[in-house]
């Protein structure tokens, strides 16, 4: 069900913002630095150590098509990788 407002009447709990509002309005750096700075620490996923990197490749499409063909291929690959890189120099 929605809920037609009418124009005319101003919402009580957001009134419309007069130019005397904005005129004083500040940046949150002045307003308030430590909650900017807990923003700042709380604001999506947390930092990696090590975090993965990307990189661009030219496969043949027959070995692009299988590996898609896998859940997860990209661990596939990083795994398997991983294994060659750990058996040492050739």
């Amino acid at each position: 069900m929605t809920i037609k407002t009418n124009p005319e009447k101003p919402d009580k709990e957001s009134p419309e913002l007069s130019k005397d509002i904005f005129a004083q309005a500040r940046p949150i750096q002045e307003a308030d630095p430590d909650l900017l700075q807990t923003m700042k620490r709380l604001g999506g996923r947390p930092r990696l150590e090590n975090p993965k990197q990307h990189i661009g490749m030219r496969l043949d499409a027959d070995i692009v098509a299988w590996l898609r063909s896998h859940k997860g291929y990209n661990a596939i690959v990083n795994d398997t990788l991983r294994k060659e890189m750990e058996r040492g120099p050739r």
